[in-house]
């Protein structure tokens, strides 16, 4: 369970089931958040963007069901609309507030009639990107230990970015044969950790990343994908690897 899951679930009185929490990690992703973005920016509800994928992923699901169902009290509206305020908080998180609703095309979307229309807080600084915000409220609100995972919390999130962990080191060692005097690990690990501060105030060594690479720290989901941004930044800097050899596509 992503970080923000867990703290949206504690500031919520949405009912906290399997399926609630999927919702909320798949809402919670890059690629997802880029798509309401992008939507939001072209003025359409920011769930178009991820609408169709999101029925798709969970259609018949009985303990947060989505889907219209004429048999129920409400028409299973309540959970329409309970994803509907997860939106508005992985909106706010990304700078964005609610200015209307707008209708969803029939063809984006079989369960979902109208959804809300955001705009960009214009206070919140320009250029800033998805995984810059998420890392701005992770230094505000997470201590650093929040920010590394513990297998006896969650077993199954644990082992899957531990996995993604492995494959850091991948890339980490990829950066170091690729360069025109290959290098160390260590040496790559401390130029990104130079770079960090840009995305991070914590303390971040070359050491601690060297330990996400050798599966000794495991860091949660948004902490991991800010830096596979982080790679990316590096990648254009020293142009050694191209976007297929980034961690996360």
């Amino acid at each position: 369970m992503r970080q923000f899951t867990i703290d949206f679930f504690k500031k919520s009185v949405i009912p906290m089931t399997e399926t609630s929490v999927e919702i909320m990690d798949f809402l919670l992703t890059p690629k997802h958040m880029k798509k309401m973005i992008a939507a939001s920016i072209e003025g359409k509800p920011a769930l178009s963007g991820v609408v169709k994928e999101l029925e798709q992923n969970f259609n018949n699901r009985k303990d947060f069901p989505i889907y219209p169902d004429k048999t129920v009290k409400g028409n299973n509206a309540e959970y329409r609309r309970n994803v509907g305020w997860m939106v508005k908080y992985v909106m706010g998180l990304n700078g964005y507030f609610p200015v209307s609703q707008a209708r969803l095309s029939i063809h984006d979307s079989k369960f979902f009639s109208t959804s809300t229309v955001y705009h960009r807080d214009t206070s919140a600084p320009s250029e800033i990107t998805v995984n810059e915000t998420i890392l701005v409220k992770i230094n505000k609100e997470m201590p650093m230990k929040a920010i590394f995972l513990h297998r006896n919390d969650d077993p199954v999130y644990y082992d899957k970015m531990k996995a993604q962990c492995t494959e850091f080191k991948k890339i980490i060692t990829t950066l170091a044969t690729k360069r025109p005097v290959p290098c160390e690990n260590r040496q790559i690990c401390a130029a990104l950790s130079v770079l960090l501060p840009c995305y991070c105030s914590q303390t971040i060594t070359a050491d601690l990343l060297l330990e996400i690479g050798n599966g000794e720290r495991v860091p949660c989901a948004e902490f991991f994908e800010t830096i596979n941004e982080l790679i990316l930044a590096f990648c254009n800097i020293a142009d050694t690897v191209t976007d297929n050899d980034k961690i996360i596509n």
